[in-house]
């Protein structure tokens, strides 16, 4: 077996990148806000102004271009490191990548054959419908509940892009139909892969994006292509704009790509949506100085409702409030400092309580705010070690409200219904609902509060010892599961709150023969020789399994994988099993003896891969599977070994109480790599985590879905 040299302990975590400061957020902007509308005006002018009226043809110049470039990056830098995050297998592929692929394909030539019939002030006015669909098909895939303000505002938002394309001068029934089918496609592709990807963990950058996607839609486009448009496809055209110009138009078009990611990686998504909104009027005025579009006063009326009501739905009630009401104390405070005038004064403070009138009442807020939300028990038995839970509660009065206490417990919830039910409506369920520890009322009375706007703010300690018995958390399947809360709620409102606290148990040192390697090696009826090492049983979830495999065999060998099967039982009387995730082996041609020497990536999400536990007749296990394909004199075989490992949740990668991965180190990085391969050495270690819900209403009678962490 291969050695692996041993790393230092982390004693503590991984420093985290500071926040960049405004210049460079606002250098960030800039460059995305340049490169986008360069890309769009410059899109436009091939397509329109220099006669390349190939928009199907140019997009898939564009995807091939990002194929070549997104390869090179990921052969030469790390910036796409993060892919090997994501499964490498088929079925991610055939069933996540490719129908992404192709909503991609549909939104691209939409949206590109909309510049031949509409101009590009058209085409932002009309975009700014694209919360609507975003919405719209989010509701039809079941995955939001849109409340009554949200669907008001996207009625607002519907009814100013009515208001703009109805004004448009030179208005076309055939762009209108391209605009929208585009804007369609679109929503259905963000929903897919809010779905597809976010809904399991997983997360896909813009430059990994198109490191999978590009060829694929290049490949979708191009069929296209040689339908409508390779047929009419004239040589002049292309000799009048010339291969540099292409070249730099999809240079341009990739520089989009590379700084969206920059702008979300360092800033937000908020900041991208609100830098979007200026953006397309930024558009919009270029498109009038450029192309002398003619904007009607029905269409700016239309166009500047449409924008105000993207500002509401991008920040919210709350937060123009409190922007409005800081800018109303910045006024008052220099008014004050400069000796003007009371009246002055008074038409601040009469601004402010109209405001406060139009959004409405201040109310009463419960934060519950652990430290960790999550807790790890060491070791098995009597033994095991505990851990303390602690954190602050913290409570916001608004003026001329009272709150006499807030009450805090700690509580459990098991399920477990019956596995060989054949339906879900067949199955009978057992609940346990359980109040762990519930502490003495917080009473605001003589208790100090601070000041803030427009009330005041309390704040509790809390602490509670967790033992080392206690079960831990788990969601083994749709019919089992425990998961723990703190819950608050306040008196005499009744206002609620409630934090999902995660219980994880890690082996403990003292585990060695988790710590010990673990090697099958042996000889199948092909007489192929093989040896099959992992350094230790014991692996991190969502980290990596180190592994030396050699194959040794006089048939040809067509292909090699490893594979991991989770196995689920109850009560000795149910069995369920799954493959968790794949990995393909590279072999090389015409070579008796096959060795390969890595690490496979398990998957960064908890609900595609569990850890191993055993409690209350629950019992979940994994074993790694190695399948080899032989072709002897035409005849495939295929031969296959198996070991048991053990998978535990790291503290080097904790999972919150939502069930999501806490990775405060990129664990791309080598060094992190390399600590998570060396399985449970790494000690405990905790981040902080700030996750809460409010005015939470918990599930009666309905149990969690199925491998769901949420």
């Amino acid at each position: 077996m291969a050695t692996y040299a041993k790393l230092p302990l982390l004693s503590k975590g991984p420093a985290q990148p500071d926040k960049p400061s405004s210049l460079k957020v606002g250098l960030y902007m800039v460059a995305w806000i340049v490169s986008s509308n360069i890309t769009i005006l410059f899109n436009k002018w091939l397509l329109d102004t220099a006669g390349f009226k190939y928009p199907i043809l140019l997009v898939t110049w564009h995807l091939i271009f990002a194929t070549v470039v997104t390869q090179i990056l990921a052969h030469t830098t790390t910036y796409l490191d993060s892919r090997h995050d994501l499964p490498n297998n088929w079925d991610f592929f055939l069933t996540t990548v490719l129908p992404i692929g192709i909503v991609s394909s549909g939104s691209l030539v939409a949206s590109n054959f909309v510049y031949l019939y509409l101009s590009v002030a058209v085409i932002q006015m009309l975009k700014a419908a694209s919360p609507v669909s975003v919405l719209l098909v989010s509701w039809i895939f079941g995955v939001v509940n849109p409340t009554l303000e949200k669907i008001l505002n996207i009625l607002v938002i519907a009814v100013g892009v009515a208001v703009a394309s109805a004004g448009t001068v030179e208005f076309s029934a055939i762009g209108f139909f391209f605009q929208m089918g585009g804007l369609a496609f679109e929503a259905v592709r963000v929903v897919m892969t809010q779905v597809m990807l976010n809904g399991e963990g997983l997360k896909m950058d813009a430059m990994v994006g198109l490191y999978y996607y590009a060829p694929i839609v290049a490949v979708l486009n191009l069929l296209v292509a040689f339908v409508i448009e390779v047929p009419h496809f004239d040589m002049e055209d292309f000799n009048r704009v010339g291969f540099p110009m292409l070249f730099l138009n999809a240079a341009v078009a990739f520089t989009l790509n590379f700084t969206s990611m920059v702008l979300i990686g360092k800033t937000s998504g908020l900041v991208m949506s609100l830098s979007g909104i200026f953006k397309n009027i930024l558009l919009v005025i270029c498109s009038v100085l450029i192309w002398h579009v003619t904007i009607t006063p029905i269409q700016l009326f239309g166009y500047s409702v449409t924008l105000c009501a993207l500002v509401y739905y991008s920040l919210g009630r709350e937060k123009l409030r409190e922007g409005y009401e800081a800018s109303l104390n910045w006024v008052s405070g220099v008014a004050t400092n400069n000796g003007v005038s009371i009246r002055t004064r008074k038409v601040t403070t009469s601004m402010h309580s109209l405001f406060a009138k139009i959004t409405g009442p201040k109310r009463v807020k419960i934060r519950i705010k652990p430290d960790y939300d999550y807790v790890f028990l060491t070791g098995y038995g009597p033994e095991a070690q505990g851990q303390y839970l602690r954190g602050k509660l913290l409570l916001f009065v608004p003026e001329k409200q009272h709150v006499q206490s807030v009450h805090l417990k700690f509580t459990s919830r098991m399920w477990l219904g019956d596995h060989a039910a054949p339906t879900e409506q067949a199955t009978k369920w057992q609940q346990r609902e359980q109040t762990i520890h519930s502490w003495s009322p917080f009473r605001t009375v003589d208790h100090p509060s601070k000041n803030v706007l427009n009330g005041k703010e309390y704040e509790w300690p809390f602490e509670l010892f967790i033992k080392g018995n206690q079960d831990e958390t788990f969601k083994g399947c749709n019919r089992c599961s425990i998961t723990y809360l703190l819950e608050a709620s306040t008196e005499p409102q009744d206002v609620r709150s409630f934090t999902p606290i995660r219980i994880i148990r890690t082996p403990a040192f003292s585990s060695y023969e988790l710590m010990d390697p673990s090697s099958v090696h042996g000889k199948w009826s092909t007489k192929a020789e093989y040896n099959i090492s992992v350094r230790h049983r014991a692996i991190a979830l969502g980290g990596l399994i180190p592994i030396d495999a050699q194959v040794c065999a006089s048939s040809k060998i067509a292909k090699a994988r490893f594979y991991l099967r989770e196995i689920h039982t109850v009560d000795d009387v149910f069995e369920g099993q799954r493959v968790v995730t794949e990995w393909p082996l590279d072999v090389k041609k015409e070579s008796e003896l096959q060795s390969w020497q890595q690490c496979l990536h398990l998957p960064l999400a908890v609900r595609s891969c569990s850890p191993d536990l055993s409690m209350h007749g629950v019992k979940i296990s994994h074993t790694l599977h190695f399948e080899v394909t032989f072709v002897t004199d035409g005849i495939t075989t295929e031969e296959e070994i198996s070991m048991p490992i053990h998978l535990f949740i790291s503290p080097e990668l904790p999972v919150n109480g939502w069930g999501i991965f806490v990775q405060n180190q990129d664990i791309t990085s080598k060094e992190v790599k390399d600590v998570l391969a060396e399985g449970i050495r790494v000690p405990p270690r905790y981040c902080d985590v700030e996750l809460s819900l409010e005015g939470y209403g918990l599930p009666v009678g309905t149990p969690p879905p199925a491998y769901s962490e949420c």
